[in-house]
């Protein structure tokens, strides 16, 4: 019950940060929710499962459903909107290559928790105020000469551009076979991405030099000289393909008012619960919808690579790295 309340279909968390989070942005989708109905009419839904056990969760009673099933929308909405904007993806991929080393390094790796522990005031007092630029400082002692590069580029608020978007090919019904869904299982493949990087950078200086671009001004080629240098660096190019957020796959459920089935109101009805179709069916696909996969580039090479490949091409990259064996 308590794992229900913080982190399910209507956990507090939820509660919490859609509704502040539309207000911090100026958005209206958290006025969705009704959640004062919505905590009037929580219940205890206990459910047998196999083996005699009981499984005891958070639901809500009928009267609350609609109330319940507004954060479908409302979470839908922000995450479309906010959380996976492309924009905040592409610091949060950039990000996760910060802390690459860190996480192969366990000296690395105990040294930044200690500092982080620290900043939080978890064991003591905290020395320093919390502030995204300490826990910049913080990153840039652990990571490496790339990850450095990335933080600079984060204080200075230049984001890694997107240069394609991945979208499902298949319909919402067929959940075989799906490009992202193998995608994001490289997503923690180094060696993919360095490979991609290095098919970009062939693919890049193949087409440069192809001979309908010797009419380009000197200072283009200058500036191609440059990307394919730039390419042959390592962080250049960053995957991005985002997962089904948590809570995405727990069902809803909701349990008639038990007065409502009761002709003597002396006797204790017992009765079963439902799942929320708009739940189970109308959650899951909106979010699946936002799960897009980005590919993105350092910011100096945007311009670069839209012009001389496009995303019809990396794309073609993208897939045929993919299915290689």
């Amino acid at each position: 019950m308590l794992s229900s309340v913080i982190s399910g279909p209507i956990d507090v968390d939820k509660l919490d940060y859609l509704v502040r989070d539309s207000q911090m942005c100026y958005l209206t989708y958290g006025n969705l929710i009704d959640y004062d109905r919505l905590v009037r009419n929580l219940t205890i839904i206990i459910q047998e499962s196999d083996g005699g056990n009981a499984d005891v969760e958070i639901g809500v009673y009928e009267r609350g459903q609609s109330a319940a099933e507004s954060i479908t929308f409302a979470r839908y909405l922000l995450f479309q909107a906010v959380y996976f904007h492309h924009t905040a993806r592409a610091a949060r991929c950039m990000l996760r290559r910060v802390l690459k080393p860190m996480l192969k390094s366990k000296d690395r790796h105990k040294k930044l928790v200690a500092e982080i522990e620290k900043l939080l005031a978890i064991n003591g007092k905290t020395v320093n105020p919390i502030s995204v630029e300490a826990v910049y400082s913080i990153l840039v002692k652990h990571t490496d000469d790339v990850g450095k590069d990335i933080i600079g580029l984060l204080r200075q608020r230049r984001y890694f551009k997107r240069i394609l978007t991945v979208h499902r090919k298949k319909p919402l019904e067929d959940e075989k076979d799906n490009i992202l869904d193998l995608l994001r299982n490289k997503i923690d493949d180094a060696a993919f991405h360095v490979d991609f990087q290095k098919d970009i950078r062939i693919a890049y200086n193949q087409l440069k030099s192809a001979p309908e671009s010797a009419t380009i001004s000197s200072y283009a080629h200058q500036k191609h000289d440059n990307t394919i240098e730039a390419l042959t660096k390592d962080g250049m190019v960053l995957l991005d393909f985002a997962k089904m957020p948590p809570g995405s796959d727990k069902s809803l459920r909701i349990i008639p008012e038990p007065k409502r089935l009761q002709h003597n109101y002396l006797e204790r009805s017992v009765t079963s619960s439902e799942i929320s179709g708009v739940w189970t069916t109308v959650h899951h696909r909106l979010m699946r919808l936002v799960c897009k996969g980005r590919v993105y580039c350092h910011p100096d090479l945007a311009d670069s690579l839209m012009t001389v490949l496009g995303p019809k091409t990396i794309r073609d990259i993208l897939e045929k790295r993919l299915f290689s064996k």
